[in-house]
Formats: structure tokens, C-alpha cells, sequence
């Protein structure tokens, strides 16, 4: 659908060769018409054709990086890891992060929570959900979830996924906990008897 007024002076698109309205062309007060030689449209088909052959490119590199799995030097912890080790970031030089996904992890927690070294260790350093009558072993450090106050920020506890989805669900909806109990209560003779 074209934005273009019918009043304008018409000139003539350099890519389809069609005469359209100077509203159909991009002002650029660099040229004697004061407009580009190529309409909106066709400078929109060029930079979507573009935007995939870049896609493509990038899809390419990932692909020949995962394969070579060469090796790194992380820049927070100076440790050499593979190259899986690290996350993706197109527009590096070798497409990947300088911290590895540990460090990154890390950095990022101590600086969302205002936490220090000492008190990230020790919450990183908890083995299970500490959320009452869970007792889920966290296996990576990736899955563990700090659970917080989203007014004060303040970090309570180290949970699972689970765990802490559920709490955020049930913090927002408070009003709606003792009606999902009743409506479990109720139907829970049903559910036994089949």
C-alpha cells in the first residue's frame, strides 16, 4: 500500500521504471530533485532481500564455528574453553561473547541484584530449592532461579524454575489462591473414584 500523494511532481523509479509521486521516493537533499532515484517500495524489497542474505551468512558462520570447535580465553576468569562454552554474539569478530556463559551468568546476577562475590558464592553454593516442600536438586547453575522482591530488589532464595514461575504467578495473583483451593477440594473426590 503506498503512502504517495497524487499531487506531486511524478519521476520515475530507477529500479522498476515506473513514474510515480516525489512522496513515493525518500527525500535527499544531496540530489538536484531533492529525492532518491529508487521508490520506497523497491528500496524495501532490497532491504528485506538483504536482511535474509545476511541471515543466511550469519546461519552459515554458526554452523562452521559449531563444527570447528575451536578453543577461547574467557576474559573474567582467563580459563581456555571450547567454543561452546560461550554464547553466541553476531557482531563479534569470531561471533562469540568474551565472557564464557559461567562468568556472563555471573556478572549479570551480581549486577541485577547488587549482590557481592561472598554473598553470590553462597547462594550459588545451595544445592536444592530452598522453597518448603520442594527439595529439587538444582543440577546447573544456569536453572537456578534467584527469587526476589520486585519492588525492593531484594534477593530471598535460590529456586528452581518451578518453583519461582509458580511463586511469581501466585504473588501477582494472590486473590485467585483460595478459589483454586476450593475448586481443587471440590473436584478432587472425582479424580480419586476414576
Amino acid at each position: 500500500m503506498s503512502t504517495c500523494t497524487k499531487n506531486d511532481e511524478p519521476l520515475r523509479c530507477r529500479k522498476c521504471g515506473e513514474m510515480k509521486p516525489a512522496d513515493c521516493f525518500h527525500r535527499d537533499k544531496s540530489r538536484k530533485m531533492g529525492r532518491v532515484t529508487i521508490c520506497k517500495a523497491c528500496k524495501s524489497a532490497y532491504s528485506k532481500t538483504m536482511a535474509q542474505a545476511g541471515r543466511k551468512r550469519y546461519t552459515k558462520v554458526m554452523k562452521v564455528l559449531e563444527e570447528v570447535r575451536y578453543e577461547k580465553v574467557c576474559k573474567a576468569c582467563g580459563r581456555l574453553l571450547q567454543s561452546h562454552m560461550f554464547s553466541k554474539k553476531p557482531n563479534s569478530r569470531d561471533s562469540l561473547c568474551t565472557y564464557c556463559r559461567d562468568c556472563y551468568s555471573r556478572r549479570r546476577r551480581k549486577h541485577q541484584y547488587g549482590l557481592t562475590d561472598e554473598m553470590l558464592d553462597k547462594m550459588l553454593a545451595v544445592e536444592t530449592c530452598q522453597m518448603p516442600g520442594c527439595g529439587r536438586k538444582l543440577e546447573r547453575r544456569l536453572h537456578t532461579h534467584f527469587d526476589h522482591c520486585h519492588k525492593s530488589g531484594k534477593v530471598r532464595a535460590v529456586l528452581c524454575q518451578k518453583c519461582n514461575t509458580m511463586l511469581g504467578y501466585i504473588e501477582k495473583n494472590l486473590h485467585l489462591v483460595q478459589p483454586m483451593l476450593d475448586y481443587i477440594n471440590e473436584h478432587k473426590g472425582g479424580n480419586e473414584a476414576a
